[in-house]
Parts: C-alpha cells; sequence; structure tokens
C-alpha cells in the first residue's frame, strides 16, 4: 500500500516556490457532504488551504471556517456541505477570497453545480475522486498565473520594483507587525539628485538607464525581507525591518558609494556620473503611523538636498 501523501504540505510547498510572501495562497473550496475534519495529517481533500494570511474566523450563514494553526500559516477547515449555502452566500463567500486563485472541489458534477461554481468566482473546478497529480497541476497552473498577473499589477515596469501602491500594502504590513511585536523599523526615501539635469542633457532614454541602474542595485543589496520600491518619479523607498536607523544608513552609504562609482554614458559616448540623497526615518521614534514616517524620511531627505546632495541623513543619536 503507497505511503499516504500530505498533500497540504505539497500544496504550501508550492505556493512557496511560485510566489512571494505576500501571495502565497490557495483557496480549495470543498463542497459536498460534512467530511470528517482534521487540521493537517490524513483526510485528503477536507482542507481549505489559504497559506501566509491572518485570516480570522469566518461565519457566514451556515457556512463555518475553523482556525487551525499549523507552524505560521492558517489551514482553514471547511465544514459545509453545498445544499446549506444559498447561491448568494456561494458568491459572497468567494468574493472574500477574490484576491487569490479559488479551486471548487465537489462530488457534484452537474451542469447547475458546476455553471453555480464559477459565478460565484471559481477559478476552477474539480469533481471527487481526485487524484493527487491532477490536484497539484491545477493549483500549480493558477499558482504560475497569479504570479504573472503579480507581476504586472504589482511591479513597476521601468525598474522592477515594487510599485507605490504594492509598496505601501507591504509597509503597512511591516508596520502593523512592528507594533504588534513591540520591533524598530526603518524607512528611506532615495531620490536621484540632479535627475531634470540628466533628462535635459541627455535625453529621457538615458534617464531610464540611470533609474534601471539605481533599481537594480536596490534589489541586489538587501536583505530578501526588505522591501524595496519605486516611489515616484526619480524618488525610491527601502524599508528596513527590524533595523535601527543607524544600521540602514550604514547600508545605503554604502550603496550611495556604489552608485557614485558607475560610469553612465550619453548617447555620444560622453561618460558622466550620478549620486543620490537618502532621509531616513524609524519607528517608533518617529511614528507609529505610515505618514508620519513619510513626513519624516522626507524632511530629511531635503536636508541632505539643501546640504549639497549624495548624502544620507539619519535621525540623530540620543
Amino acid at each position: 500500500m503507497p505511503e499516504p501523501r500530505d498533500l497540504d504540505e505539497e500544496v504550501k510547498q508550492m505556493a512557496r516556490d511560485y510566489l512571494d510572501h505576500r501571495t502565497r495562497r490557495v483557496a480549495l473550496f470543498y463542497l459536498g457532504p460534512r467530511p470528517a475534519v482534521r487540521c493537517r495529517q490524513g483526510h485528503l481533500f477536507t482542507t481549505t488551504w489559504i497559506w501566509g494570511g491572518s485570516l480570522k474566523a469566518v461565519r457566514l450563514g451556515t457556512a463555518r471556517f475553523q482556525r487551525c494553526p499549523v507552524g505560521n500559516h492558517w489551514s482553514l477547515v471547511r465544514r459545509v456541505s453545498y445544499a446549506e449555502m444559498s447561491d448568494e452566500e456561494v458568491r459572497r463567500l468567494a468574493a472574500e477570497h477574490r484576491d487569490v486563485p479559488i479551486l471548487f472541489v465537489t462530488g457534484r458534477t452537474d451542469l447547475k453545480s458546476r455553471v453555480a461554481a464559477f459565478e460565484a468566482g471559481a477559478d476552477d473546478y474539480l469533481a471527487k475522486p481526485l487524484v493527487p497529480e491532477e490536484l497539484l497541476a491545477r493549483v500549480r497552473v493558477r499558482l504560475d498565473r497569479r504570479r504573472l498577473m503579480r507581476e504586472m499589477t504589482e511591479r513597476d515596469p521601468l525598474t522592477r520594483l515594487l510599485s507605490r501602491r504594492a509598496l505601501l500594502d507591504a509597509l503597512a504590513s511591516r508596520l502593523s507587525e512592528a507594533r504588534r511585536h513591540a520591533l524598530v523599523l526603518s524607512l528611506a526615501i532615495l531620490d536621484v539628485d540632479r535627475f531634470k539635469r540628466v533628462n535635459d542633457a541627455y535625453g529621457h532614454l538615458v534617464g531610464d538607464q540611470v533609474l534601471v541602474s539605481l533599481g537594480r542595485l536596490l534589489d541586489a543589496r538587501f536583505r530578501l525581507e526588505d522591501l524595496r520600491g519605486r516611489w515616484g518619479g526619480e524618488e525610491f523607498m527601502v524599508v528596513f525591518p527590524g533595523e535601527t536607523a543607524a544600521t540602514a544608513a550604514g547600508v545605503l552609504s554604502r550603496v550611495l558609494d556604489e552608485f557614485r562609482a558607475v560610469r553612465f554614458r550619453s548617447e555620444s559616448g560622453e561618460p558622466f556620473h550620478v549620486t543620490f540623497s537618502a532621509g531616513i526615518a524609524s519607528f517608533p521614534r518617529d511614528g507609529a503611523s505610515v505618514d508620519a514616517l513619510v513626513r519624516a524620511a522626507d524632511r530629511r531627505l531635503y536636508e541632505g538636498k539643501s546640504g549639497g546632495r549624495g548624502v544620507v541623513i539619519a535621525p540623530s543619536a540620543g
């Protein structure tokens, strides 16, 4: 008899491989007779996986989700018969998870049930009994498509760093975690010095090369958990969870030295160099909200610009 497979873990591992920490989620809605339920081992096809979220218990009509802590993710167990839910309840339930791939799993294969599932927002519909390889293949396709969509909507098309909106969402999450666990957090806003002069003298295509170069440098020189994004125009933001302003300033100063040494060339071959200025704010010293930290970082960035550019300004010690 073959060894039982832990598809719970296989699906989660696939999500880890395919997506970043903010999007490692897949919803499997099991619709049919009430199953025997376990949180992790055994009883395949009784668990709704939404990995990486901090979701709370959900009660919607007769639909119920239970929270089952497994490691550092939630495994939400589905306990409802399809017959117990109205079409409107199914739609509302699926709408709550519309930001994740939704796969409906059920023993009902009639046309009405399939249409109702897709109208409710399902991305896929699987009939029991399921073949494990088929389930994993379908999940893999959905995760791959999810990743591509995320790349299109959450990445700046020029630098491939996080877009402003995605950056703000991730920053709010990191800041909430810092408040919850009494951790420090530092935020830096960088601005390419005299960027308008670069565009005017060498053209916008060359200016884009400068931005791409800085974006690549920021992407390569920090920890995986640090956030890097394009704040707007020639401005960038880096967030350092768990790091003091002094540590962030030291790291950014080294990146500034590296960026200062990059030799750019105009379309005619003329070499030139570029610097950036940066202002740093820290939580909780400079405030407990995103707006407060951004204002403090902006203020110090302005100080750096006014003082000659090509510097990193952090909060004074004490």
